[in-house]
């Protein structure tokens, strides 16, 4: 299973005015079915945000394990 995504921000009021961000992230991992409703898997998550505010840059890398339920 993998899924990347893209997602942009642009703040037009209040103390944020003006701030555009820019969050790339990218999703990977495995995942085994025990049943049709119970999954176990284990996922990698790497994000990236730009943002024309240096401070609010950064980098995250996300390892571990995953346990999804259906209904």
């Amino acid at each position: 299973m993998s899924a990347p995504l893209f997602e942009a921000y642009w703040f037009t009021d209040g103390l944020n005015s003006g701030r555009h961000d820019q969050l790339y992230s990218a999703d990977i991992g495995l995942k085994y079915n025990f049943a049709g409703n119970l999954s176990l898997g284990t996922t990698v998550l790497y994000v990236v945000r730009t943002s024309n505010v240096l401070v609010r840059n950064y980098r995250d890398l996300r390892i571990g394990p995953r346990l999804d339920f259906a209904f």
